[in-house]
């Protein structure tokens, strides 16, 4: 592969993944899809369970282990 092939590779890579994230985020505004509500100082904030999961080993530990927030649907 010429190293110009593999720049469009990448390219087209980090298009998707960004896309991807767009369009989860778009989902949560409009409340598509979540699986859980956060209560944060009194805010109420939609989210989805595996992209918390994803970015945080606490959320990954407290949705995917034995914790009663695992079965929750709403966090405080």
């Amino acid at each position: 592969m010429a190293t110009g092939e593999n720049t469009k590779t990448v390219r087209k890579s980090l298009d998707h993944a960004n896309d991807v994230l767009l369009a989860l985020n778009e989902q949560r505004t409009h409340g598509n899809f979540c699986d859980i509500v956060l209560e944060v100082e009194g805010q109420m904030i939609q989210a989805h369970r595996n992209v918390l999961a994803a970015c945080s080993s606490y959320f990954d530990a407290m949705f995917g282990g034995n914790m009663a927030e695992s079965r929750s649907s709403q966090v405080k």
